[in-house]
């Protein structure tokens, strides 16, 4: 199943059998580029290569499109952060939904009811063991230590480094330098078919792809109605 999917984008990958997953707006371009960086040290030529398979699918989607014969890195992230990023991508960014951030948390289609499903999906199937192994980081423990994460996620991919390289994807991966990249050239070696992180196109605030990045951050969006209305979505789950 993996073999056909790689066929089908012409891409082969480093990280064989080994699905890196995760709701938009959670890390997962951030974790490819680390990884990236990482690799880059072997000295890996990357115009044929990418670091690992990097989705948005949901754990039917990977069932269906790929099998469960595969590994999972899982990235999750507070869902109230979540859906204030997602909303800037959406709304901002890419122009695809009209209305402000109080409608879009409420939307079924979009909003906050799409990621707590999504990642309950896939807690329940890594709880489950519905794949060969997985690994689940959390975007805050990334943020508070990026170092330590980066370690775990290496040995669990079976990278062979050490932490001169480790520091040093870390530190070329960090927000600041990310912010440089978007507005920049972008990074050559991630696919353009993936979306990859391409050129900047020059834009500000809330409409770049590198944000903030910032834990908690929602408040600074959300009304105390709008807090409140998502807390209790998330108990209920």
């Amino acid at each position: 199943m993996l073999e056909s999917f790689e066929n089908k984008y012409g891409v082969n990958y480093y990280c064989k059998n080994t699905i890196l997953v995760s709701f938009p707006k959670c890390g997962r371009t951030w974790m490819r580029m680390m990884l990236t960086r990482l690799l880059d040290s072997t000295g890996m030529d990357y115009t044929k290569t990418e670091p690992i398979l990097s989705l948005h699918y949901s754990v039917s989607d990977v069932l269906e499109n790929i099998g469960e014969n595969v590994n999972i890195l899982y990235i999750t992230r507070d869902p109230r952060d979540v859906v204030v990023s997602y909303y800037c991508e959406e709304s901002i960014r890419k122009n695809r939904y009209i209305g402000d951030v109080s409608s879009f948390i409420r939307d079924e289609n979009k909003g906050l009811s799409k990621i707590l499903d999504y990642m309950k999906d896939w807690e329940d199937a890594i709880k489950n063991n519905t794949f060969l192994s997985s690994l689940s980081l959390r975007y805050e423990d990334m943020r508070n230590n990026p170092v330590s994460n980066l370690k775990k996620t290496s040995k669990f991919l079976n990278i062979e480094c050490n932490d001169l390289q480790i520091q040093d994807a870390v530190n070329y991966s960090s927000f600041e330098n990310m912010r440089k990249v978007e507005d920049g050239n972008g990074i050559n070696y991630l696919s353009k078919y993936k979306g990859g992180f391409g050129k900047g196109d020059k834009r500000t605030g809330d409409q770049r792809r590198v944000r903030k990045g910032k834990i908690g951050g929602y408040v600074d969006y959300l009304n105390t109605e709008d807090i409140e209305y998502i807390n209790e979505k998330i108990k209920g789950k």
